[in-house]
């Protein structure tokens, strides 16, 4: 039997997710999943028993990525998560993580086994110390309610979260491996398991974050106020960047003004559709509720960063034409 290539496999992973942001991307397509089965009722049986399947999917996704998020922050998590996994340190290991190329959490998270709740509860708790769904059942979460900010359970019947992420692994077990499986996908079912998955991934979100980021901000006001301060940096770095292009186009082709006029109109174009992207985001998600500025300016700020990138590119091609030839 071939040796497994476990190295190459986290890369060809890497190239296939847009930003390795396992937690965020397993999240965002939990929404996708919801607006494609919304309307469920008037779907054929075959289509139906891809939920599971996709559902399963966003689950292994989001459990690796915070398993890799974890293993990598400290070393005292690192140790519990490879002593628990057994991993053969071998040279190619090495080699990769020296070379930047993987982390160790990368190779802990991909080699873990995550085929039921079983197994989540067992990597979480060791690596946290910790019971993980007794501690996901205690965290809170805040509510605006009658006009003020209100903690409550985020998960109000833990037995439910339990019941529903197991049927979803033996759904998606059934479906994936039985030919002609009649099994009957309940409205229930179809109608609550995203939002229990959502409640699930939440409820680790906030539990983890609270162990890594104690000083990270609690409540949505304060979420709200950290996403503007991230936005006015990345805004801050933006204008720099735009700045530093124009003053290299001005160099390099002075005697035409164009090029000027064109890099400012592709800006000015820019920022008007990441006003409207980020409106129509935030209103998507949260419209009319407290989350809505935090979310606004978090879209803004994803786009501000693309762009920034894109325009340090544009910035290393200046450069070059500066260059003596």
């Amino acid at each position: 039997m071939a040796k497994r290539d476990v190295v190459g496999e986290i890369e060809s992973v890497k190239e296939r997710n847009d930003t390795n942001n396992y937690r965020f991307e397993s999240s965002n397509r939990l929404i996708e999943l919801s607006v494609a089965f919304k309307n469920h009722y008037a779907m054929p049986y075959e289509l139906k028993k891809y939920l599971p399947i996709g559902l399963t999917a966003c689950i292994e996704g989001f459990i690796r990525g915070v398993i890799k998020e974890v293993s990598d922050f400290d070393e005292l998590y690192l140790k519990r998560a490879f002593k628990d996994n057994r991993i053969d340190i071998s040279v190619e290991y090495l080699m990769a993580i020296q070379s930047k190329k993987v982390t160790a959490g990368d190779i802990i998270s991909h080699t873990t086994s995550i085929s039921s709740l079983d197994t989540i509860e067992k990597a979480l708790s060791v690596i946290l110390d910790c019971k993980i769904i007794s501690e996901i059942s205690k965290v809170k979460s805040e509510r605006f309610i009658d006009d003020k900010y209100v903690k409550i359970n985020l998960i109000d019947d833990i037995g439910n979260i339990i019941a529903t992420i197991k049927e979803i692994f033996e759904l998606r077990h059934i479906f994936a491996h039985e030919t002609n499986a009649k099994i009957n996908l309940t409205d229930d079912f179809m109608n609550n398991s995203v939002s229990q998955c959502s409640n699930f991934f939440g409820a680790i979100s906030l539990y983890v974050d609270s162990i890594l980021y104690p000083d990270y901000p609690k409540d949505q006001a304060e979420m709200n106020s950290t996403a503007w301060e991230k936005l006015k940096e990345v805004e801050g770095k933006y204008t720099k960047n735009v700045s530093e292009i124009r003053s290299y186009i001005s160099e390099v082709f002075i005697e035409d003004e164009e090029y000027i006029k064109k890099f400012d109109n592709s800006n000015e174009a820019w920022k008007t559709y990441v006003e409207s992207d980020a409106d129509f985001q935030a209103d998507m998600t949260a419209k009319g509720g407290t989350m809505r500025p935090g979310v606004y300016a978090s879209e803004k700020t994803s786009h501000y960063q693309h762009r920034i990138e894109r325009l340090e590119w544009l910035k290393d091609q200046a450069e070059r034409f500066k260059e003596p030839q």
